[in-house]
Formats: C-alpha cells, structure tokens, sequence
C-alpha cells in the first residue's frame, strides 16, 4: 500500500551503497522540486525530500494554518522544523476568490482570537492576514439590492427544558441542523423573489441551491443536515467520498443475482421482490404466496433474465430490469440516484465479466466488492449529473481547496467532545517527536503523568479544531 512505498524509498535513501546513487540519479532527472500543501506531510516524507533534494533544488509551498490532516498521519511539527532550516519565499497572500468583505472579517475574527492566545492555531503558528485578488468584488452579492454581509453568525435560542439553557452534542447537531435548513430555504425564497442575487459571469442570478454548500466534520452532522433539508423540500447530495458498494443499490443488486443463480427458489424470489428494485411491501408479498399465477410469472421472469445473464451479461439484463421498474421507480424521491447507481454497479459488473467470469464468478465478484467497498477508490465513487444543481453537503477536509458561492458552518461551535477516559493518546514531545502514550498501570521512565499526556493531546485536538474551522471560514 502506499504506507510500504513511503516506507521502501525511505530504506533506499537511508542505505549507504544505494541512497546516494539514488539522489544523483533523480537530481540529475529533476533539478528542481516543488512539494506543495508540504504541511500535510510527515517525518518520513521529510526526510526522504531532504536527502534527496536537499542541496538546494527543494521548493516547499505549505500553510500551517491548513493542517488538518493529523487523523491521515499529517504532521504540522515537521513543517515547522523544515521550516526552520529553510530560506523564506515571496509568500502567497493574495486571495482570487473571495469578496474583500469576507477577507477582512476572517482576517479580523483571526487576529484578534491569535492575538488573545498565540497558540491558538499550533504553537509555532501564526496567523497572517489575506489580501483581496482584485478579481471578485463585494457587490458580486447582493440582498435587497445592497451589498450582503460578509459573515453572519446564528445564535441557537436556549434549551427551554433545563435551567442553564443547554443541549448536549446530539442535540445541538439536530438544532442547529433545522437552523442551517431554515437559513437556506429563506435565502432561496428571497431569491426567487428577486431580492437575493449572485454574479455569475458579467450577469447578476438569483441564487439557486447550487449555489450552496455545508460544511460537516462527520457523518452524523452530514445525515441531519440532508433530513433537515429534505424536511423542507430542498434538494440536496453528500458529496464526500463514498463507495457504490456500500449502498443499498448494491445489496439490491446482490440480491437480484442471488434469485437469478435459482430461479425456482422462492425464498430467494421474495427476498430481491421485497427490495426498492420492486417495492413488495408485507401485504403484496402475502398476497403472492395465495397466487401461483403471478409466483409462477415471476419464475419465468427470472428465468428469462438469467438467460439474458448468460448470454449478455449483467447489463444488458439489469438494463431490460431497470426499464421495466423506472416509471415507478422514478415517482419517488431518490428514485433518479437509485437507477444511476445501480447502473454504474452494471457497468462495472460487466467489466468483470470481460475477464471470463461466469455468472457465479460474477456473484462472487461483487459479494467481495461490497465486503471490500473502498470509498476512497474513485472508480467506486456514485456518479449523477443533476447532484450539480442540488445544495452541497461535504465535509471540512474534502472541501479543502474547492470554491462555493455560499457557504454554511452550521456545527462550528460544536466540540468534538473526546472520551473521557482514552485507552491511548498521541501527542509531540518538546524536541518534536511524535508518541502514543498508552493508560497502563506503570509509566514509562520519563514518560509525562497520563492526566498531562492527556492534556496535551487535547491543546493538540483544539489546534487542529481552529484550524478546521479557518478552513472552512
């Protein structure tokens, strides 16, 4: 895995005989070498640029600001010691994308939290302001025909059923949630009233959902966010990484396959009819056990099908399937993400049978596929054209680096809250080095106090929060 390859090219560069054949070997083939978003590296990663390319032909581009990743082995104390050994660059402090507006408040609300606490970042890390570009333009969003406010802040109202006023995380996610969904749907009747407006181009547009994207740091936070918009009949996507194979499409298809490999079984035969592919519900299911005209029509459809199976491919039977089941299929919300997904999941099916795999073969190829579904895989990933139009729901670290008109941080004031008592923690040493203390009845010999370990993965976590959260703004 990628681990083994970081791991391989470190022994080589370390080996006595090998290293130093290497970095002549690739110095000669690239004088120059850029690392950009280095924050996001780790010791290792470091160590193999340094011995490689360390003599002078080494261009890194990082903002430790931007260092969210520690979850993905992401170490910001490595680029802060690289950063000590190294020749400052002209930085890159102008901002193309943002009004003016909005610059000046996250620069605002930055400076003056860091200039309360300078550690409030990482220590080590300051906070610098962003320049406007001078291509967008605060007029490039207009409410009521004036200038929008750059940032709104929403406060939740109190929790009428407790004395202080509070909710706990679950509570709070669901809140703020319905609030974030109201905001939303306000601004969409505003626009479709004509008073909230967006340039698009040299044009000025009503907004549309499109134009809206949410900002999640979990699943949880992502699904209340989707209900609560739905709730309102506002269209909406995840668009965080997932795989096909891990939808209900693919056990869906998982299951029509399973009754196509016996047509005459009629447990099997149930069990694909009761899926959304064709929507038997109890009673239907029921009323086909009284009815051996339709149980033996189903038979023969099987039948049918795994003939085309056989003959075809998987395709060419899903899609016969499909446009049979899409007009009812289609009348339900989802309906249009169902047929895509489950047609990708033929598309790809069909590319293993090009590999001479026969219908069992097949079976077993996709049982593995949703027993290994790897969402970070992008040949996994769902596809649908119309997502584009919808409100777009994705999380802090897959929005790193993507552009939106609007955003929403509905759950920023939101902790993570931690464990109270972990089995372990991870935190840096003064000299840098990173270790993961374990709670055990005896204490490493210079080991700090488990309440101190703990608390020093937690400034560490609340770094990494308000990093998160400069990101997002």
């Amino acid at each position: 895995d990628f681990d083994d390859l970081v791991e391989e090219v470190f022994r080589a560069t370390r080996d006595p005989v090998t290293g130093p054949a290497l970095a002549t070997a690739l110095r000669a083939q690239f004088p120059l070498v850029l690392v950009d978003e280095f924050q996001d590296t780790d010791a290792r990663q470091w160590a193999i640029f340094e011995s490689l390319f360390g003599e002078g032909g080494l261009l890194l581009v990082g903002d430790p600001k931007q260092a969210i990743y520690r979850f993905r082995g992401g170490d910001v104390d490595t680029y802060l010691a690289a950063r000590a050994t190294a020749r400052i660059a002209a930085p890159l402090d102008r901002n193309f994308r943002s009004r003016p507006s909005v610059l000046s408040a996250v620069n605002a609300l930055f400076e003056a939290a860091t200039h309360a606490d300078p550690s409030l970042l990482g220590d080590g890390i300051g906070f610098t302001g962003t320049a406007p570009g001078g291509r967008a333009r605060d007029d490039d969003y207009a409410v009521n025909g004036t200038v929008a406010p750059a940032i709104v802040v929403q406060s939740v109202p109190p929790n009428p059923n407790v004395k202080k006023g509070t909710y706990n995380k679950d509570e709070s996610i669901v809140i703020a949630a319905r609030c974030c969904a109201i905001e939303i749907r306000d601004r969409l009747r505003a626009a479709r009233a004509g008073h909230a407006r967006r340039r698009d181009g040299d044009a000025m547009r009503a907004l549309e959902p499109r134009d809206f994207a949410v900002l999640v740091r979990t699943h949880d936070e992502g699904i209340a966010i989707r209900d609560a918009l739905a709730h309102l009949g506002i269209p909406a996507v995840s668009a965080g990484r997932g795989s096909l194979y891990d939808t209900d499409e693919a056990q869906q298809l998982l299951a029509l396959l399973l009754a196509l490999a016996a047509p005459g079984d009629d447990r099997r035969l149930r069990a694909v009819l009761a899926t959304p592919l064709f929507g038997y519900d109890a009673q239907a299911l029921q009323d086909l056990e009284d009815d051996g005209e339709a149980q033996r029509r189903w038979q023969q459809d099987l039948a049918d099908w795994r003939l085309r199976w056989e003959t075809h491919g998987p395709q060419p039977m899903l899609a016969e399937v499909l446009a049979r089941e899409a007009q009812r299929l289609l009348r339900y919300s989802g309906g249009e993400r169902q047929l895509t997904h489950l047609s990708q999941l033929a598309e790809q099916l069909q590319e293993a049978r090009a590999h001479r795999l026969g219908p069992q073969a097949q079976l077993d190829w996709l049982r593995s596929a949703i027993a290994h579904a790897d969402r970070d895989d992008e040949n996994q990933q769902p596809r649908l054209e119309s997502d584009a139009s919808r409100v777009q729901i994705l999380t802090l670290h897959k929005s790193k680096g993507l552009e939106f008109p609007l955003v929403f941080l509905p759950f920023a004031a939101i902790g993570r809250g931690g464990n109270k008592s972990p089995r372990f923690v991870g935190y840096h040493l003064d000299d840098g080095l990173r270790v993961r203390q374990w709670r055990t009845e005896q204490t490493h010999a210079g080991a700090p106090a488990w309440d101190d370990a703990i608390a020093a993965a937690r400034a560490e976590d609340q770094a990494e929060d308000m990093r998160l959260a400069y990101v997002g703004l």
